[in-house]
C-alpha cells in the first residue's frame, strides 16, 4: 500500500511507480516525469479522503481497509491520498486532482452536499446496477437518499451521518447560576445561558477569558457557518432555504431575518468568540480541539463527531470530556413544535467516473461498508450508523455516551437541498453571516444582499420570497423533518 502526504508510507511488493499526487501545503504536485504506462495505472487504486491535519482514527481506518482490499486483490496497490485540508478547501484540492489523469482518484470521500455539483460535471459514476447485487445493500435502506441524484441515480455508499447540538460544559454553566442539566426551550434561553455566563466573568483553568457560546458566523470556514450555524437556526423559525412545492430557492423570509438578527445579538453582545477567532479559517479545529478542552467555551452549537477529538486516541484527547460534557438539543426560535432542530450530513464513498477499474474500485466501496468495517468507521468518525444491522450491536451504543442524544435527533433532522447550485449559494449564506457579525450590514440589509446574490446565481425565474409562498408553504412554525436530495 502506498500513502501519498506528507507523512509518506510503504510501498508493497517492492514495486516502484511514478506520478503520485503528493498534497502538500495546500498544492497538488505531481511526482514523476513523462507519460504512465496505462497497464501500471490498472492495478493501481487511488483512494482520496479528507485529513484534518495529523493522524487520526479514520487514517487507520483506510489504512486497514486498503491492507483488506490488497489481500483480496494481490495483483493491486492501493494508494491512499488523504487531502490535508478544511472546510472549502478540501472541493477545491479534490477537483484540481480530479483535472489531470496523472492525479485523479478512483475513489472519493464524498461530502453529501457535493453530490450533485459533482454528478452535473461529470466526475461521478451511477452505481444503481453495481449496488443490486451487492448482498449488504438493503441494509443501508433510508439513506441512499443522501448519494441520490436529480437523475434519481445512486452514486455512493453512505458512511454515516451526524446531528448537531448544543454541547455546554456543566461545571461553567453551575459557575454562572444555571441549571444544569440545561434544557433551553427557545432561542432566548439560549442567550440568557450565555449572558449568565458573560455577565459572571468566568475564566479557565488557565486564566483565560471564557467565551460564553460559540456558534461560527465567519465566511472562511464556508459550510461550517452556512449549515451549523444558519441553517440550523433557519430550521427553528418554520422558513426554509428552499421551497420543494415551488421549486424555487427563497431569498427573503421573516425566518432568515430572525436568523441573522441571532447572530446579531450574539456577536453585538459580547456573547460569542472575538473576531479574529470567527474569521480565522482554522476557527473550528480551534473551538474543538483546543478551545472546549481547554474549558474556555461555556455552550457551542456544534457536531456530533466532535467528540472523536476529545476521546482516548484523539488529536485532543480529553479524559474528563464525559464528564464535563453536557449535550442539548437546539431549541425552535418560541419553542414551536418539534421543539427541537437538527441538522444532518455526513460523507459517502463514491466511485469516479474516470476509474479505469470501476468494478475495483466498487470493491473497494463494499469492503469498506461490511458490517465490521462500518462498524469501525462509526467509531473512528464518531459517525451516527446508517446500517441497520450495526445500529443494533452493543460495541456501537458503548463507544460514546453522547450517542443516545446525538440519535434521537434524527427523528427531527432536516437536510440541505444539495442541488447544484447549492455550493454557491452556501457560500452566499456564509458570506451575509460574516456581514452581519462584524457590523458591517443589518440583518435587513444582509438579507437584501443575499436575495440580490442568489438572484444572479439561479436566475429571476427560480427564486422567491417567502411572503409570496401559499401559506402553507409560507410559514406558521418549524417546519417538520423531511428527505431531501442531499444530506
Amino acid at each position: 500500500m502506498v500513502v501519498s502526504g506528507d507523512r509518506g508510507g510503504r510501498r508493497r511488493r517492492g514495486r516502484r511507480r511514478g506520478g503520485a499526487a503528493l498534497v502538500v501545503g495546500g498544492l497538488v504536485l505531481v511526482a514523476g516525469c513523462g507519460q504512465q504506462d496505462a497497464g501500471a495505472r490498472a492495478d493501481v487504486l487511488r483512494v482520496a479522503y479528507q485529513q484534518f491535519g495529523g493522524t487520526s482514527p479514520v487514517d487507520d481506518w483506510f489504512a486497514d481497509v486498503a491492507a483488506q482490499l490488497e489481500e483480496e486483490h494481490p495483483d493491486v496497490d492501493v494508494e491512499l491520498m488523504p487531502v490535508v485540508a478544511g472546510g472549502n478547501d478540501y472541493f477545491t484540492k479534490l477537483n484540481l486532482m480530479r483535472g489531470s489523469s496523472r492525479t485523479a482518484p478512483d475513489v472519493v470521500l464524498q461530502d453529501s452536499f457535493q453530490i450533485n455539483s459533482d454528478i452535473e460535471a461529470g466526475y461521478l459514476l451511477p452505481l444503481d446496477d453495481r449496488l443490486a447485487g451487492w448482498e449488504d445493500w438493503p441494509q443501508f435502506a433510508g439513506s441512499e437518499g443522501a448519494t441520490t441524484g436529480r437523475d434519481g441515480s445512486v452514486y455512493g455508499v453512505s458512511m454515516g451521518t451526524d446531528t448537531r447540538a448544543l454541547y455546554y460544559n456543566r461545571d461553567l454553566l453551575e459557575q454562572a447560576g444555571v441549571e444544569v442539566p440545561w434544557e433551553p426551550a427557545t432561542w432566548e434561553e439560549v442567550l440568557d445561558g450565555a449572558r449568565a455566563v458573560r455577565d459572571a466573568g468566568l475564566t479557565s483553568p488557565d486564566g483565560s477569558e471564557v467565551i460564553p457560546f460559540n456558534i461560527y458566523g465567519g465566511s472562511s470556514v464556508g459550510e461550517v457557518t452556512s449549515m451549523q450555524s444558519v441553517q440550523m437556526l433557519l430550521a427553528g423559525t418554520g422558513d426554509e432555504l428552499y421551497d420543494d412545492e415551488s421549486e424555487r430557492w427563497v431569498t427573503s423570509s421573516d425566518g432568515f431575518r430572525d436568523t441573522l438578527g441571532f447572530l446579531d445579538t450574539v456577536y453585538s453582545e459580547d456573547l460569542g468568540p472575538s473576531l479574529s477567532l470567527a474569521l480565522d479559517p482554522q476557527a473550528q479545529y480551534a473551538v474543538a480541539g483546543t478551545l472546549i478542552p481547554a474549558e474556555r467555551v461555556a455552550i457551542a452549537l456544534d457536531g456530533s463527531w466532535q467528540v472523536e477529538n476529545w476521546r482516548e486516541g484523539g488529536t485532543s484527547a480529553w479524559p474528563g470530556w464525559t464528564d464535563t460534557l453536557g449535550v442539548a438539543p437546539m431549541p425552535t426560535q418560541d419553542g414551536e413544535e418539534p421543539g427541537a432542530v437538527s441538522l444532518s450530513g455526513g460523507f459517502a464513498l463514491a466511485v469516479s467516473a474516470g476509474a479505469p477499474d470501476p468494478d475495483l474500485a466498487f470493491d473497494f466501496l463494499t469492503t469498506a461498508g461490511d458490517y465490521e468495517n462500518s462498524l469501525a468507521y462509526y467509531l473512528a468518525a464518531q459517525q451516527i450508523s446508517v446500517r441497520a444491522d450495526v445500529s443494533e450491536d452493543p460495541r456501537y451504543a458503548e463507544q460514546n455516551p453522547t450517542i443516545s442524544a446525538f440519535s434521537e435527533l434524527v427523528e427531527v433532522t432536516r437536510f440541505r437541498p444539495a442541488y447544484q447550485e447549492y455550493p454557491r449559494i452556501s457560500n452566499e449564506i456564509s458570506t451575509t453571516a460574516e456581514s452581519v457579525i462584524t457590523g458591517e450590514r443589518t440583518p435587513e440589509e444582509a438579507m437584501a444582499d443575499y436575495g440580490e446574490a442568489v438572484t444572479q446565481i439561479v436566475g429571476e425565474e427560480a427564486v422567491v420570497r417567502a411572503e409570496d409562498l401559499p401559506p402553507d408553504d409560507g410559514g406558521g412554525g418549524a417546519a417538520p423533518a423531511r428527505e431531501e436530495e442531499g444530506s
